[in-house]
């Protein structure tokens, strides 16, 4: 299912609405890069990259954020004491553990919006067009993501039978097979976007990682 422009699926009876259902934010921030700096602490544009995560759950007005820590946890969580959000500690190197556990601190009721925290969120623009996407989803499907020129992006948005779905995957394969199985079956949906951020893994030149002490 592709939805070239939000706007125009109509809407039927049957449909998932905003008001029934909020997004939470889950950002995967388990990973170091090849100095031992955790992602999350990279800094891009003045920012660290979760704390542009969560600067953008506030301004698109998601739940959470819930974010997932590994390396160097505690400092991480403390970087970012400031900011509103539940922070996790996982000690599992195998990245589905990360998912899972993110996944597992959403609310029966609700939606996630999922994405690796070396990923920049999406402009806010973008982040309308996937809300509108989820709001026209017919029931029986059960996410949506973005695409840009081909190429599949963050963050998926994953219905709340979804979440429970991933949640259970073992594995990372298991969780590709499970993705191409709903998706074959027209059960995932697909939003065009024009936004490089949604493809990104830290795209632009980041700031120089500060110094461990």
């Amino acid at each position: 299912m592709i939805l070239s422009r939000p706007g125009s699926v109509n809407r039927g009876p049957g449909v998932y609405t905003a008001a029934a259902m909020m997004g939470i934010s889950v950002v995967v921030a388990t990973q170091s890069n090849s100095d031992g700096v955790p992602l999350a602490l990279v800094k891009v544009e003045g920012e660290s990259l979760l704390a542009h995560h969560l600067h953008a759950a506030q301004i698109a007005r998601l739940g959470g954020p819930i974010c997932v820590l590994g390396d160097r946890a505690d400092e991480v969580e403390e970087a970012h004491a400031d900011w509103p959000g539940r922070f996790v500690h996982v000690t599992h190197r195998e990245p589905m553990e990360a998912v899972r556990t993110g996944l597992r601190a959403v609310p029966p009721e609700n939606a996630a919006f999922l994405t690796p925290v070396e990923v920049l969120p999406p402009r806010l623009d973008t982040f309308d067009l996937i809300a509108e996407a989820v709001e026209q989803l017919e029931v029986g499907v059960l996410g949506v993501r973005p695409r840009m020129r081909d190429t599949y992006g963050y963050p998926v948005v994953l219905l709340p039978g979804a979440v429970r779905d991933v949640a259970a995957a073992p594995t990372i394969a298991d969780l590709e097979r499970w993705m191409d199985e709903v998706t074959g079956a027209g059960r995932f949906a697909t939003v065009e976007v024009d936004d490089y951020n949604v493809l990104s893994r830290v795209l632009r030149s980041p700031d120089p990682p500060p110094a461990h002490e």
